[in-house]
C-alpha cells in the first residue's frame, strides 16, 4: 500500500460524529443477510472493508468511502428524498459485506430506478450480494412476485 493510499484511508475523529440518516431506519433480514440503512457507527469498519478492496473495486467504482468525509457524503446523500442506500451485513456477525445505492426513485406503475453496488473483498463471490439484491428490491418496491 502506497503512503498516499494509506494516508487517505485513516479514520479520523470526525467518523463518529458523521451525521445519521434523517430518514426511518429500514431493513430487511435474508437467510445470510440483513440489509439495513446505513448509520454512523458503521463508519470505521465501512471504511476500513472500503480502503481493503480499492484493487478489488477498480475501476468499476471509486465511490467507496476511504475516510470519514467520503462516508458522511455517503449517508448525506442517503438521506436525499429520492435516494436509498442499503449496507449489506452478514446475519452471523453483522459484518459488511457491501452496499447498494439506488437514486432517482420512481414508484406507481413505472417502479424504476438506477441501482449501483459493490462487495468488499473480504466477502466477494460468496452470493451474499445477490441475496442482498433481492431484499433491496423487496424493501424499494414491495414483494417481488
Amino acid at each position: 500500500m502506497s503512503a498516499h493510499h494509506a494516508a487517505s484511508c485513516r479514520v479520523g475523529p470526525d467518523a463518529a460524529r458523521a451525521t445519521s440518516v434523517g430518514k426511518v431506519r429500514r431493513e430487511r433480514r435474508g437467510p445470510r443477510v440483513v440489509v439495513r440503512t446505513p448509520v454512523k457507527a458503521d463508519a470505521a469498519r465501512v471504511i476500513e472493508l472500503s480502503c481493503a478492496s480499492r484493487r478489488h473495486l477498480h475501476p468499476w467504482t471509486r465511490n467507496a468511502p476511504t475516510d470519514s468525509d467520503a462516508f458522511t457524503r455517503l449517508l448525506e446523500s442517503a438521506a436525499l428524498e429520492n435516494h436509498e442506500t442499503f449496507l449489506v451485513c452478514r446475519r452471523q456477525d453483522g459484518d459488511p459485506v457491501g452496499l447498494f445505492n439506488a437514486s432517482q426513485i420512481v414508484h406507481g406503475n413505472f417502479r424504476s430506478c438506477y441501482l449501483g453496488y459493490y462487495a468488499f473483498a473480504e466477502h466477494a463471490r460468496q452470493g451474499l450480494i445477490r441475496e442482498g439484491l433481492g431484499l433491496v428490491l423487496d424493501e424499494l418496491f414491495g414483494a417481488r412476485r
